[in-house]
């Protein structure tokens, strides 16, 4: 279990219930079974912990987790973040559940504030 878990299993719980929101986990790592390490990691380089959907118009979301003490990306994570948000999805980096509410919360007024303005 990584450290984090502490944030993102929570957090993710919370999005998944959460009306016009659709979050998945990004598994990093891997796991050692019978003594041999297996890795279940995606191959993309500095992916972000939870990935997902706002409604209505499916604004893309990511956020990557972190401990209040070692908070900073990586050089891959910060090409990730940088090529997403080029793209127009919304990203975070995060060190409570507290802090992954409040952006959720954030970018969907800003998508309501959006579908308002259309």
């Amino acid at each position: 279990m990584s450290e984090t878990s502490s944030i993102v299993s929570p957090l993710l719980k919370l999005l998944q219930a959460w009306p016009g929101v659709s979050a998945q986990r990004n598994h990093q790592g891997g796991s050692s079974r019978r003594g041999q390490w297996i890795r279940t990691a995606s191959k993309d380089k500095g992916r972000p912990d939870i990935t997902g959907v706002i409604a209505p118009h499916g604004r893309a979301f990511s956020i990557e987790c972190k401990m209040p003490k070692t908070g900073r990306i990586s050089d891959d994570q910060k090409k990730w973040r940088d090529n997403f948000e080029q793209l127009g999805g919304f990203y975070a980096i995060i060190t409570t559940v507290s802090q992954g509410v409040g952006w959720i919360r954030y970018w969907q007024d800003k998508e309501q504030q959006r579908k308002q303005s259309a």
